[in-house]
């Protein structure tokens, strides 16, 4: 049944929860065991979730780095192991990543190497019809799927089989069409990769660098239901009317995240929360009645940490909601 809330213009008193939670990275299947390797799909044209292209951190297009043909298939997963043909790929100094794994297995490390291992980037050119050689080091053990987004945005991904934690993988980029290309990874239902950049052929347009270092985001709260127009409240034990209340991040930067850690008021039970999803824009879900101060930490996937000190409150949302006959919905 839709009841309309007595909700009253009136400031709003600090908040007392009643539960937080967020939606479970399952329902965002997808990312089952492939069983056998299958060949790229398509998920269609989609801008949403990749970084914005960053500056090339190399002009060099020479045959040591990105050479016209290899001796293994593109589409293959290698272990990096004894080879005849490819050295192992080693650590870049005088930077500590990509071996160092973050608290908590958060780091899946993703880099451009150079052909004889010795060499990483993370944005290159590379002339059209040549291969870039990929490490990867995933923290999780499991299925690794590949997203590769093309110059025309169209979204592909491929299953590469299973890896284990840790292990040091190879397998190779091959610049088949002109344009901006970019590739990450995840395991399962793990955090997503940093995202590679490849600028294939000559002339195409490299970006300048942000003018600060801080990710190009946007925090959000949402008191109305987006998907369905709706105010959803309750009363918790004490009699007190709560509202679920929504936080979360978007913009260009928001597979760049690889954490958002919320800090809660004292009198949330936790008091803290840390979301790892970007598919579900690290969303923090409430039960709340009032408005306070909500510390959030921003880690981006290669470490650094930005703190935003967010004013979460609601009040003008649901007046404003109310004023455009926005139905509440009592929902327990």
């Amino acid at each position: 049944m839709i009841v309309r809330s007595a909700f009253k213009p009136t400031v709003l008193l600090l908040g007392l929860i009643l539960f937080g939670s967020s939606p479970s990275l399952a329902q965002f299947g997808g990312w089952d065991s492939p069983g056998d390797l299958g060949p790229w799909e398509e998920e269609g044209s989609s801008s949403f979730g990749w970084t914005e292209p960053p500056p090339s951190e190399t002009s060099e297009t020479g045959e040591a780095d990105f050479p016209s043909s290899i001796l293994e298939s593109p589409e293959t997963l290698i272990e990096e192991g004894g080879s005849f043909e490819y050295r192992p790929a080693s650590s870049p100094a005088p930077t500590v990543a990509p071996f160092s794994i973050a608290p908590g297995g958060g780091q899946n490390a993703f880099w451009i190497v150079s052909s004889d291992g010795s060499r990483y980037w993370q944005a290159v050119n590379i002339p059209v019809y040549h291969y870039a050689r990929l490490l990867i080091i995933p923290s999780s053990s499991g299925s690794l799927m590949v997203e590769k987004r093309t110059p025309s945005g169209l979204v592909q991904t491929r299953y590469l089989g299973n890896v284990w934690a840790h292990n040091q993988y190879r397998t190779w980029f091959y610049a088949d069409a002109p344009g901006i290309h970019q590739l990450r990874y995840r395991i399962g239902n793990g955090p997503y990769s940093d995202v590679l950049t490849f600028y294939v052929g000559a002339g195409v347009p490299v970006p300048p660098p942000a003018p600060d270092g801080r990710p190009n985001i946007q925090i959000v709260t949402q008191a109305v239901d987006p998907q369905t127009n709706r105010v959803y409240y309750s009363y918790n034990p004490q009699g007190l009317q709560i509202f679920r209340i929504k936080v979360l991040v978007t913009g260009p930067d928001l597979y760049r995240i690889r954490s958002v850690h919320y800090q809660l008021h004292p009198t949330f039970s936790p008091s803290e929360q840390t979301m790892t999803n970007p598919r579900d824009n690290f969303e923090l879900e409430l039960w709340t009645w009032g408005a306070f101060n909500m510390p959030i930490t921003v880690t981006m996937t290669d470490g650094r940490a930005y703190r935003y000190d967010y004013r979460f409150t609601f009040g003008d949302q649901l007046r404003d909601a109310q004023r455009r006959g926005v139905p509440f919905v009592r929902v327990w």
